[in-house]
């Protein structure tokens, strides 16, 4: 174990990690299915895993813990009895399985779609710690993602697999949500009837721009049927939608609508690539 030489008593200050978004911000105008969570619950039901990254400028060391989290409290307590002098700067993870996998140490930051797969529902904050402290710390985790959810309809009978692709994405988020570069989405899906509802959870499109939804179907005998179905625009703790009905006489392809400020607007479909 390190020798960080004295320590201080931190018994008089607060440092605790807590959870800002609990809820997605429209989550409960947009209905099923998404879940509308009680956010009186204790701190686990909304992050069920937390990884703490702690950085020392005077030291070339950086920490990585798992914590272990309390089911029944409404926050996690941060320990810090054992850090060293100095500032500390501690970036919170929440929901993070693979640290080794996602976290870019020469750059402090996140990579939300590794390899270009959903991943989890991603929270994150951080915070600067002193030691010795010098007063209550509270690092908020906000979630680092939104989610598209895609109501398909009149799926093909002969269709036995699906994947919905989202592109111009932010590949990358740090700890004071700075996000950067740029990704796509590909998520598969068994197809379980004529009509399907699917969700997945995207990080924000670049720039506030749009980012083209697009559906791939596939037969048993591996024949794809692959069409550009709309633009869409994912913002971070937020509720995206797409509805389309599959129509294989309409020259479009589909009919298309996109949730927008708690309404649904049909949309011209974008084109359709056999």
């Amino acid at each position: 174990m390190d020798d960080y030489g004295d320590c201080w008593p931190v018994d008089q200050w607060k440092h605790i990690v807590s959870v800002t978004d609990k809820n997605y911000s429209n989550g409960a105008q947009f209905g099923d299915p998404i879940v509308v969570m009680d956010e009186t619950l204790h701190f686990s039901s909304y992050v069920n895993s937390l990884t703490l990254w702690r950085h020392n400028a005077a030291l070339p060391d950086y920490q990585i813990y798992n914590a272990t989290l309390n089911t029944t409290g409404a926050v996690y307590d941060l320990s810090v009895e054992s850090w060293p002098a100095g500032s500390n700067r501690v970036t919170a993870i929440g929901n993070e399985t693979d640290f080794s996998q996602t976290f870019g140490q020469s750059s402090s930051t996140i990579t939300l779609h590794p390899e270009g797969h959903e991943y989890n529902d991603i929270y994150i904050g951080t915070a600067d710690v002193p030691m010795p402290p010098t007063a209550d710390v509270d690092i908020k985790l906000r979630r680092a993602k939104g989610v598209l959810v895609v109501f398909l309809e009149n799926i093909p009978e002969s269709a036995d697999n699906l994947y919905v692709s989202v592109n111009n994405l932010y590949a990358a988020v740090d700890g004071a949500m700075n996000y950067s570069g740029v990704t796509s989405v590909t998520k598969e899906f068994e197809v379980t009837g004529t009509e399907m509802t699917m969700t997945i959870k995207l990080a924000p499109t670049v720039d506030a721009g749009d980012s083209v939804m697009n559906l791939t179907l596939v037969d048993a005998n591996g024949s794809r049927d692959s069409r550009d179905i709309t633009t869409v625009t994912i913002n971070r703790n937020e509720v995206s939608g797409i509805r389309t009905r599959i129509e294989p006489t309409d020259n479009d392809g589909s009919v298309v609508y996109v949730y927008v400020n708690g309404e649904w607007n049909r949309v011209t479909p974008l084109h359709v690539t056999r």
